[in-house]
């Protein structure tokens, strides 16, 4: 579509060789129209369904994405596309509605850790939400670790402090390398 709109002024002479009508102003506009608005789709798709850097933290800020960009388009003055993108929004809810109201822990975990996007995408009123479940995450693995760390192991050992490292003939770890 891209390519035929590209043409431009020889459309018209493309048309007229190939022997079909020639595009009216309105189905120019439409045309137009349609590749604005698919366009913001199709490239976030095409990132999400790329084989190189693409990570479980780009699913829902892809689709958060793709949803404030149509809502934008939605509030312009489209006057072929209308359906097109109320259609899209709602194709978006239905299948994403959970991911799209920060519900699906484990994307929402992904995107905020991921260190690209952080909390810098999101709309000042959902970022405290998604902080809190990054919170909960991190506290809930910080308890399952603490419980499975063994009880024979000291916690002196995770105490490591710089300066113990280096010994000077006064500490027990100069005692146990004798040259």
């Amino acid at each position: 579509m891209r390519r035929i709109l590209k043409i431009g002024f020889k459309l018209a002479d493309v048309c007229q060789a190939i022997g079909v009508p020639k595009l009216k102003l309105t189905e120019i506009k439409c045309l137009e129209e349609y590749v604005t608005v698919m366009q913001a789709v199709a490239l976030k798709l095409d990132k999400v369904q790329g084989q190189n850097d693409v990570f479980f933290g780009h699913i829902l800020n892809t689709l958060y994405t793709v949803q404030v960009k149509l809502t934008g388009m939605q509030q312009k003055a489209l006057k072929h596309s209308e359906a097109l993108v109320k259609t899209l929004l709602e194709g978006l809810a239905k299948r994403f509605n959970k991911e799209l109201s920060f519900s699906s822990r484990d994307k929402t975990i992904a995107v905020v850790t991921h260190p690209f996007f952080k909390l810098r995408w999101l709309p000042e009123d959902k970022r405290e939400q998604c902080r809190q479940l990054f919170t909960e995450a991190v506290t809930k693995l910080d308890v399952a670790t603490s419980a499975s760390r063994p009880s024979y192991v000291s916690t002196s050992l995770y105490d490591f402090n710089e300066n113990d490292f280096f010994a000077f003939g006064d500490t027990p770890a100069a005692n146990m390398v004798k040259l």
